[in-house]
């Protein structure tokens, strides 16, 4: 991402409410790049660059995180 990229990770189990805030977020922000993860695991593997997202080794993590609180049950 480039300095002016707002990067941020969605972590929504549910996919019309995770659809709707991905879309509100890329309505209203210029320049955002939304990641999007299903589950508290894939939010952690994103964050720390393993798993699947190992490819991420070496960068910036999001600058904002949006986690459903319905996954702290």
């Amino acid at each position: 991402m480039n300095d002016d990229t707002i990067d941020i990770l969605v972590v929504e189990e549910n996919d019309n409410d995770r659809d709707s805030i991905v879309e509100a977020l890329q309505s209203a922000i210029e320049n955002v790049h939304v990641g999007i993860v299903h589950d508290s695991t894939s939010a952690l593997d994103f964050i720390c660059a393993r798993g699947e997202y190992k490819d991420r080794a070496g960068v910036e993590p999001p600058r904002l995180i949006l986690l459903s609180l319905r996954m702290m049950n």
